[in-house]
């Protein structure tokens, strides 16, 4: 059985001390998705990325 199933598992505990990814990178990724020809921007969609840390700091780049 997955740590992540026990009944003690804190996800709370694991998602407060789980740190950001950098500015630059989501930057980095960004520009390059905006350069892209066709790059859409008016909506992301966050498909099981796990905690969604990385999806919430990429949503400044969308407009939802």
């Amino acid at each position: 059985m997955a740590t992540y199933s026990t009944p003690t598992y804190d996800s709370g505990y694991y998602q407060s001390n789980r740190p950001a990814y950098r500015d630059s990178l989501v930057d980095a990724i960004l520009d390059y998705h905006k350069k892209t020809p066709g790059a859409a921007t008016d909506l992301a969609v966050d498909v099981a990325t796990g905690t969604g840390i990385f999806a919430r700091q990429l949503k400044r780049g969308f407009a939802r």
